[in-house]
């Protein structure tokens, strides 16, 4: 049932009551409530919905529903009954929880941007102090998974972590990919997105963005607001470096800078392995500064080497993994080739009694054709392609990839895999059949048509509709183009 103003909904048992006074906001969790107890205390009330969660989804909410009713802490916002929607059916599933009215760490860190000023030093160490503290809390029963700035609420100048109850919720969305958990993908640790297993490390991940935003002011990454966006916000968690805080408050203590990116380090195993680490830092920071000034450009150095190590590292597995999905990109589009050749091969061999053709796939993006004619060394129909670095055409059009199609005596054609801008992004195939131009003098004996090598293409490609030794048919590929290839094996 929808829940309203004047409706009672019970806590334990029927004998503790809570009226539900106003709705204090709605999102794709479900709705808060500001309720009343019998003796004029004031709750908040969170409907939770459940009916995109599966059976085991479900039951592993229910669970965590449970445990976050054990946890008690100063900073962390106390849930003290969780309704599973078992006890009492006429009700959603929902948590009764401390009443928050202080706004949240999102609006403080809004105000002081409109306000262009940092929190000072002895600020900085209390807020990080705080949502450490909480965070062992939580971690000790738990882990959150939704931590972020709209997560941690202010009461009475105390921040408060909150919302831990609702984390399956906030996973799911993620994992179908919707903009509904947009801002939790701001914070979404790496092994997060690989759907690893829960650990309290993806949450210091998260916690390390959100001290970074305290102390700068600003996200560490800057997506463009175009796209993917999604995929932007994933390929950032993955491969993007922040920038060293100080660039940004240069009143940040070295350690703290220290603190928080190690908080962020991509690997998990990298960060601190416990939040009481991270509390021995904090406690220890203003000690650690006075004691070791006299190697703090020692210091400054190794975290300067660091940074560059990690950027480098960084930007080489972003290297391997953009040309790892141009691969992939590039083997799916290749199939259009592979199924032009397959169709040839099946309709000659279902027409032909006396001879059968065989297709051999080399590789994702390459194949070899040859008629079964007994044993030894037989003549082959080959293709192969191989990624383009990107390679512009006089048209502006972009080359993605490239290669060959030859029989057995040299003549063939170039395949070249052509995108025509961002809303093409599989391309489409083209063809070039090269002859000899017969106004310039022959330089090569080569069969025609032929083919250009893989180490002519780059220079010959920028030649196409120019005055050349050679002559260059650009066409789209079609099918029958295997036709004369074949030809030559029967």
């Amino acid at each position: 049932m929808d829940l309203r103003p004047g409706n009672v909904v019970f806590g334990d048992s029927e004998a503790e009551t809570y009226e539900i006074i106003e709705m204090i906001g709605s999102g794709g969790f479900g709705a808060v409530y500001k309720v009343k107890a019998q003796n004029g205390d004031i709750f908040a009330l969170k409907t939770i919905l459940t009916a995109n969660l599966s059976d085991e989804g479900l039951q592993a909410l229910i669970n965590e529903g449970q445990l976050s009713t054990e946890v008690q802490h100063e900073n962390v916002v106390r849930v003290f009954y969780f309704h599973d929607g078992k006890q009492y059916p006429q009700f959603p599933p929902y948590m009764v929880m401390e009443y928050a009215d202080g706004g949240t760490l999102s609006n403080l860190l809004s105000e002081k941007r409109e306000q262009g000023e940092f929190f000072d030093p002895p600020q900085l160490q209390k807020i990080f102090t705080e949502l450490a503290l909480g965070m062992r809390a939580i971690n000790n029963k738990l882990v959150h998974r939704d931590i972020k700035p709209d997560n941690i609420l202010l009461v009475n100048g105390k921040l408060k972590i909150a919302d831990f109850g609702l984390s399956k919720i906030v996973g799911a969305a993620t994992r179908t990919q919707t903009l509904k958990g947009i801002n939790h993908i701001m914070y979404c640790a790496p092994e997060a997105w690989r759907l690893d297993k829960n650990l309290p490390s993806m949450d210091m991940y998260s916690m390390g963005i959100t001290f970074y935003e305290i102390a700068t002011l600003r996200h560490p990454y800057n997506i463009e607001a175009s796209g993917n966006i999604v995929e932007a916000w994933k390929s950032a968690h993955f491969t993007k470096l922040p920038e060293e805080p100080r660039q940004y408050n240069s009143a940040l203590a070295p350690r703290l800078s220290q603190l928080i990116l190690k908080m962020m380090a991509k690997r998990s195993e990298e960060r601190y392995k416990s939040w009481d680490e991270v509390l021995e830092r904090l406690e220890n920071s203003e000690n650690n500064e006075l004691k070791n000034r006299n190697v703090s450009s020692l210091v400054e150095l190794a975290f300067t080497k660091h940074l560059e190590t990690e950027r480098q590292r960084l930007e080489g597995e972003a290297r391997i993994n953009k040309e790892r999905e141009q691969e992939e990109l590039i083997s799916y589009s290749f199939l259009q080739i592979l199924d032009a050749a397959k169709e040839t091969v099946e309709a000659f061999n279902k027409q032909s009694e006396f001879l059968k053709l065989e297709i051999h796939e080399a590789s994702k993006m390459g194949f070899s054709i040859y008629a079964n004619k007994g044993a030894g060394a037989l003549p082959t129909v080959s293709a192969k392609v191989e990624p383009a670095d990107n390679v512009k055409l006089r048209d502006n059009q972009i080359v993605i990839a490239w290669g060959w199609a030859k029989a057995p005596s040299g003549r063939g054609f170039n395949l070249l895999l052509i995108t025509s801008g961002d809303e093409d992004f599989y391309g489409h195939w083209q063809t070039l059949h090269v002859s000899h131009n017969p106004i310039m003098a022959v330089t090569d004996r080569r069969p025609e048509p032929f083919f250009f090598k893989l180490n002519e293409l780059p220079k010959e490609v920028h030649n196409l509709n120019a005055l050349h030794i050679y002559q260059t048919q650009k066409s789209a590929f079609q099918p029958d183009f295997f036709d004369a290839l074949i030809a030559e094996l029967i």
